[in-house]
């Protein structure tokens, strides 16, 4: 028996048989979100991939979140990207993991097996986003995760977007 949920629902199995779909009905337009207010939200750690980015460096792609009842938040992701072939993606990794997961080794970090392992996976943080417009439709706005912090840190960063 198969449990495959098309609407990707995390611990779904993809379906390995003969698969038939009827899309006569599909409503072919992408669903849309709105962009959530810039600010520092509560969340936790989804989903680590590590993989080349589209140019080929090498990458750790992250996936909150957002924790809250709200119905607008409610299950909302943000998406972050460290990027380890240059100084900055370097310096936001570590402060990442020595703010959320300090018992990592620093000293012999490896990113493949960090992400396969699932080591942050559940853990929480507060995730800093601005908003910007989106660069293929500038009516629409989107979301830069700009910094992840410790669950219990504090910042003065909604006054500084604002």
């Amino acid at each position: 028996m198969n449990d495959f949920d098309p609407d990707g629902t995390p611990g779904a199995e993809a379906p390995t048989g003969n698969l038939l779909l009827n899309l006569i009905d599909v409503d072919e337009s992408m669903p849309s979100f709105q962009a959530l207010p810039a600010g520092i939200y509560d969340c936790e750690v989804l989903e680590v991939g590590y993989a080349p980015s589209a140019a080929g460096n090498p990458m750790i792609t992250w996936q909150f979140q957002v924790l809250s009842d709200e119905p607008s938040l409610k299950n909302r992701r943000l998406f972050y990207h460290t990027v380890l072939n240059k100084p900055a993606g370097l310096a936001r990794l570590k402060r990442l993991l020595v703010r959320i997961l300090p018992e990592v080794d620093l000293a012999n970090f490896n990113p493949d097996k960090f992400a396969l392992e699932g080591t942050a996976i559940g853990k929480r943080c507060k995730v800093k986003i601005s908003t910007r417009p989106d660069q293929n439709d500038k009516t629409k706005k989107r979301n830069d995760v700009v910094d992840v912090m410790a669950a219990a840190e504090t910042s003065d960063f909604i006054d500084e977007i604002k």
